[in-house]
């Protein structure tokens, strides 16, 4: 038995060892020796001058014995037993009170027998691994019986099943050491601060997912690999421990009844095969949830279906970046609907010169609907446009819900469509300029809308009439809008637009290369927020319209009173002034033009020179189908002033809804007498809309 001859193997002594005297003396020499790592092997002389002096009668030979012998049963224990074989401490034994078990020196590392699994292993990185870093499976040294090992990572460019453990030590590039799989590694910093992080007792700690050989007590999240290696039992910078026990999940691909076919395509499921017994990745839910009424462009197959003949029933889905080239998209007279991903991961894109993107088969024969959904368009060659199309029988429209304008040559013509919509479009770059041509009954919308970095040479404006352009509904947008240096907003004109207030121009935000500047003449060159037509407000950048008028006496004339308490028009020369939606038919009179707004305030100062102490009375008229009908009157005394002028004060304001082609003006009578009167300078009248 190991210890038995590490005290006795070639002892000359004898003895009897139901001797209590002599096993007593043998146990004092041999305690003694253990306690100093004193081979008895070296001390012979001592141990056969114990037996003997406590006589050795009756006893067994050691050398040449027959059997062996249990010398536990004299009490012989050593606080350290080194198994030979080792360099310095290694296969030393001893006990820990603390962890309950033995243990094992074994180079530089001390292992708890029966609560630690550290395998040895190499570092062949060419670089040294530190101690406490996770590390993985890397390969192996043939017949050396070593397993090679790299920092671990969880960024799932390794399979999370290669980890091995954490290192126990320092292992040197070339050099073998532990790895601890099971059990706690000790004299680390468990703090966190070499991860900028901060953990504490009891934190559960993962493999990094950013940084190869880190830990980390943030949970990796997918398509990162959580590899969970254990939790810190001390948080401590120099002496801190972490229990280690690798786990990790395990991927559908890697389970015991999935099939290898690889993830690879966006939508592919799991699907049970009956046969094999096994689930597969080989269908995918986009199969399944493909409508079928729906038709996926792509750029193999552009040219024979937006290329090709349009099939009105379906919905075009464009799956991904189309580079259409020469391929041109002729809309049928059924219409055409497109969609995408959105205006960043869908789009139509052609650089070919003299190239037109939507078309119709012929003028004559026209198109239908087009709706777009949630890409962007791109057709940028010279001379190129978006597009030439004709409605088929003026009853369609053309609606762009999500769609990008990116540095196109311009957006082409549209003749004789019902109605135009763009919601949430966008125009970047280029010179994108849109004309309208032909009757539209049914108007045109642009809203939360934005343009940007428009060309700087460009003379072409946003929107433009073309041929025989009139709009017989309204024109109305919101956008935010940069212009380029040299481009116009719009280029329309009041005769495009024969109903009044129907361009609405609402919350537009304007300015020209970053500036704004509303006294700018070319942002709307043929056509003013004064005009019939216009009906623009609480813009920015941009004038705004204020419908009403206002009326001056700029010369006196004496009105002749020749009835007593009968009125008569004032007379005196009136100078129309700011008129919007409103025009002058005759010296005095305020007619209204437009159709909205209806309600309006009237407002007056009037200075009256009559005979003094005669009451007199204006009164407001509103004219409506050639009826005159007095609508407001005031009544004032003429003062007799000192120095001759005998005058009385009218002012005061009157709410009145006021039509189309009403015309509203004053007239004055005498209450007290046939005594004229005089409307003198700087009286004035105007109309406001409330």
């Amino acid at each position: 038995m190991p210890i038995e001859e590490r005290i006795i193997s070639g002892s000359r002594s004898s003895f009897d060892p139901t001797d209590e005297t002599v096993n007593n003396a043998v146990s004092t020499v041999v305690d003694r020796d253990l306690a100093n790592d004193i081979d008895s092997n070296t001390n012979k002389e001592e141990l056969d001058a114990a037996i003997a002096g406590v006589g050795g009668i009756g006893s067994v030979p050691y050398t040449g014995a027959t059997e062996d012998l249990d010398l536990g049963i004299h009490n012989l224990v050593a606080q350290t037993v080194q198994v030979s074989g080792g360099t310095g401490t290694e296969g030393t034994l001893s006990w820990n009170t603390n962890e309950a078990t033995m243990d094992l020196q074994s180079g530089g590392v001390t292992y708890q027998l029966g609560q630690e699994i550290a395998p040895l292993v190499r570092n062949a990185t060419g670089t040294t691994i530190a101690n406490g870093t996770p590390v993985r499976f890397s390969g192996t040294l043939g017949a050396s019986g070593r397993i090679l090992v790299s920092p671990a990572i969880a960024d799932g460019t390794i399979p999370s099943s290669y980890i091995l453990g954490v290192t126990t030590e320092e292992i040197l590039n070339g050099n073998d050491g532990h790895v601890t799989w099971f059990g706690k590694v000790r004299g680390i910093d468990t703090t966190g601060t070499p991860y900028g992080q901060v953990w504490n007792d009891g934190d559960i700690i993962y493999v990094s997912e950013n940084t190869a050989g880190w830990l980390t007590n943030v949970k990796p999240q997918a398509p990162n690999l959580q590899i969970f290696i254990g939790a810190v039992v001390n948080s401590h910078a120099n002496n801190g421990t972490l229990f280690t026990r690798p786990s990790w999940r395990s991927s559908l691909e890697d389970l015991d009844d999935v099939n290898g076919t690889a993830a690879t395509v966006s939508g592919q499921i799991l699907v049970w095969d009956n046969d094999l017994q096994v689930f597969d990745f080989t269908d995918n839910i986009n199969e399944y949830a493909k409508l079928t009424n729906q038709v996926i462009v792509t750029q193999s197959n552009v040219a024979t279906t937006l290329g090709g003949v349009i099939d009105s029933t379906k919905e075009y889905f464009i799956d991904g970046v189309i580079n259409m080239g020469t391929t041109q998209i002729t809309v049928p007279v059924n219409g055409i609907e497109m969609k995408g991903y959105s205006f960043n991961g869908s789009g139509l894109y052609s650089a070919e010169n003299n190239y037109t993107m939507f078309v119709s088969e012929t003028a004559l024969i026209g198109s239908g609907d087009i709706l777009g959904v949630d890409f962007y368009i791109a057709v940028v060659g010279t001379g190129s446009k978006v597009f030439e199309v004709y409605d088929a029988n003026g009853f369609h429209a053309i609606e762009m819900n999500r769609v990008n304008y990116n540095d196109c040559t311009s957006l082409g013509d549209i003749h004789d469509y019902r109605q135009g919509l763009e919601l949430g479009t966008g125009r970047f770059g280029g010179s994108p300029s849109l004309t309208l041509h032909g009757t539209w009954v049914g108007g045109f919308r642009v809203s939360t809308s934005i343009t940007r970095s428009m060309s700087d040479t460009t003379t072409e404006p946003l929107f433009k009439a073309g041929t025989a352009f009139v709009m017989n509904s309204r024109f109305l947008t919101d956008m935010n809008v940069d212009l380029g240096t040299l481009q116009p907003f719009l280029d329309f004109a009041p005769a495009n637009f024969p109903n009044p207030s129907s361009l609405e121009l609402i919350d537009v935000l304007l300015t020209r290369d970053g500036v704004i500047n509303a006294e700018d003449t070319n942002i709307t060159p043929n056509i003013s927020e004064g005009d019939i037509a216009s009906a623009w407000s609480n813009n920015h950048g941009i004038h705004n319209t204020f419908v009403g008028a206002a009326q001056d006496i700029t010369v006196e004339v004496d009105t002749v009173i020749t009835t007593i308490n009968v009125a008569t028009p004032i007379l005196g020369t009136f100078v129309a002034s700011d008129l919007q939606h409103f025009d002058a038919p005759a010296n005095g009179q305020l007619r209204f033009l437009g159709t909205t707004p209806v309600a309006y305030s009237v407002s007056w100062d009037f200075i009256l020179d009559g005979t003094p102490n005669n009451e007199y009375r204006i009164e407001l008229v509103r004219e409506r189908s050639g009826t005159p009908t007095v609508i407001y009157g005031q009544t004032r005394v003429i003062n007799s002033l000192q120095g001759g002028r005998d005058v009385a004060y009218f002012t005061g304001s009157h709410h009145e809804r006021i039509l189309q082609n009403d015309i509203t003006y004053w007239q004055v009578k005498n209450i007290s007498g046939t005594g004229n009167c005089t409307l003198e300078l700087g009286s004035d009248w105007t109309i406001d809309h409330r």
